[in-house]
């Protein structure tokens, strides 16, 4: 799970775990990209990371606001070559204060591969939370299976 991705998000991982690693990780163990807001320190490097995609990989899940959606959409129109590589899952404001995912767009099977892919990852239950930074901005809360949790802003 990636919290974030801004540009330059592929050679940090680069840098990190090595060339051979890193395109390990972001063709076949990648399972979500969990965007917390739109400023682009947070979501530009969504592309670089569709593209280092191979074409067995599986669907990326990316989760971020609604308008992230928007954002997708329009870079596949400009570049056809991502189509099919990802799966978005908007999260909005709930009644309940909590951001919850919005599954109306998603495809049971879809839905189904995001949960498996949670719970292959170890994580029990994953909440956004609204935060105050800027309009559609959310924390993470991560219930691990192991009873920890991890809990990120976002900034």
């Amino acid at each position: 799970i990636l919290m974030d991705a801004g540009e330059g998000t592929t050679i940090q991982i680069g840098r990190l775990l090595g060339t051979a690693a890193a395109a390990k990780l972001l063709r076949e163990e990648l399972a979500l990209v969990w965007v917390s807001h739109m400023h682009a320190d947070h979501h530009l490097g969504l592309l670089r990371i569709l593209h280092e995609r191979g074409p067995q990989s599986a669907p990326l899940h990316i989760m971020g606001p609604d308008i992230l959606g928007d954002f997708l959409a329009c870079c596949m129109r400009g570049d056809p070559s991502i189509t099919g590589k990802f799966h978005f899952s908007p999260i909005v404001r709930s009644n309940t204060g909590l951001a919850e995912i919005v599954a109306a767009s998603e495809t049971s099977r879809q839905a189904d591969a995001l949960a498996a892919e949670l719970v292959r990852c170890g994580v029990a239950r994953l909440v956004s939370v609204p935060v105050i930074h800027c309009f559609n901005s959310f924390g993470l809360v991560l219930d691990l299976a192991t009873g920890e949790r991890i809990v990120y802003s976002g900034d």
